[in-house]
């Protein structure tokens, strides 16, 4: 069957070729491309061209997202980063242990790196290899742990793949830097086939962000005591929520105005209502027996668990986002198609479409991530370099 396959899609090469080749003239056309090939040929795609459809999405995301709007709300956390960039850069090596009370080095670790061969001042070259290195990260960890770990049969591979790199939320990696780099790394942490390995990837991720070590913590210990974690962390919650009423009641008009404007500002709103829609899509999913993938189950009270979590904390400006970052920017469209696999022939239909979405959404201008003020849509062979 394999061999039919191959045969009938004798022209894979050309359609990788034509794919790279639409990266150097318009990086967005290439990105959408790329994932339309993964999700509508996966039945098709041989490993090594799955791998190689795979790296053009993943480069072409990275150009996307190097192309964005910098510097011009306070609120950008590039800005920091940049600057940290910059620092490094003049051989400041103080600023190697900025965050975590000195733990945290690995991200001013990586931008030293990137400064060893990069230019002082390209904003767009640090933007573009924060965001290559954590997409590339990622797609590893799908490619040789999460695949497998969710047992996606071969023929969806590809898709699984497209799904996921669709979801995974490119502005984040230069955005949220230190807490997506250590969701990724402990993605590695959560499938690893042995305890040393899990420590080490642990510690790897602990060295991004902190956070890491309890949210991994925390996914272990639902995961064995499923349900009966879930009735005292809903009660733990539904206090906070209580106290935190009567707080935002006794505080006045000053600390409720602030909260109020907060989530009803342009920006938070368009955060925390697609935070409340993928949170509740994996809610559904995981919690409806008969459409869930049953080797996807593991993740099913986490899900849960993170899910009560984030509606609980969605009154405090920003928590509700970045406790639940994992199951809303990094991993909401592998989760989805895994849960989807029985029904994987809708269930790509379902992306293609929502990639269709995406794809007029990063065309136009403006962007909710400001996309294109750095360097054009599309132009002559690697123009976005000039």
């Amino acid at each position: 069957m394999r061999g039919e396959k191959t045969s009938w899609l004798s022209t894979t090469p050309y359609i990788l070729l034509v794919a790279y080749i639409i990266c150097a003239t318009s990086p967005v056309l290439a990105w959408s491309l790329s994932i339309t090939i993964l999700i509508g040929l996966s039945n098709h795609l041989q490993r090594e061209e799955r791998i190689l459809i795979s790296l053009s999405t993943v480069f072409s995301g990275a150009l996307m997202i190097s192309s964005r709007e910098v510097f011009q709300v306070e609120t950008d956390d590039f800005i920091r980063y940049f600057d940290l960039y910059q620092s490094l850069h003049t051989g400041d090596l103080e600023k190697l242990f900025s965050y975590g009370g000195g733990l945290e080095i690995l991200t001013p670790s990586l931008l030293a790196a990137i400064g060893l061969f990069g230019p002082k001042d390209s904003p767009q070259f640090v933007l573009f290899f924060l965001c290559l290195f954590c997409t590339f990260t990622f797609y590893l960890w799908l490619e040789y742990r999460g695949l497998d770990s969710a047992s996606i049969d071969e023929g969806n591979k590809a898709a699984c793949i497209g799904a996921s790199l669709l979801l995974f939320s490119l502005f984040n990696t230069t955005q949220i830097v230190r807490q997506t780099y250590a969701v990724v790394v402990m993605l590695y942490a959560l499938t690893a086939q042995s305890r040393s390995h899990a420590a080490l990837f642990l510690t790897i991720a602990g060295g991004f962000h902190l956070s890491a070590i309890p949210v991994f913590l925390s996914i272990i210990t639902l995961r064995r005591i499923k349900y009966y974690g879930l009735i005292p962390l809903a009660l733990i919650l539904w206090y906070f929520d209580l106290t935190t009423i009567e707080e935002f009641i006794l505080q006045g008009e000053s600390q409720g105005g602030a909260r109020l404007g907060w989530l009803l500002s342009s920006e938070s709103v368009s955060v925390w209502l697609y935070g409340i829609f993928i949170m509740s899509v994996l809610a559904i999913l995981f919690l409806t027996k008969n459409t869930y993938n049953r080797n996807a189950g593991n993740w099913k009270f986490p899900v849960l668990a993170f899910c009560l979590i984030y509606f609980a904390f969605l009154q405090v400006p920003g928590a509700s986002f970045r406790l639940c970052l994992m199951f809303i920017s990094v991993i909401p469209g592998y989760l989805i198609f895994s849960a989807l696999l029985p029904y994987a022939k809708y269930a790509r239909i379902l992306f293609l479409i929502v990639l269709a979405q995406r794809t007029y959404k990063s065309i136009s201008t403006p962007s909710s991530e400001g996309l294109w003020s750095q360097f054009e849509r599309w132009g002559a062979p690697f123009y976005f370099l000039f």
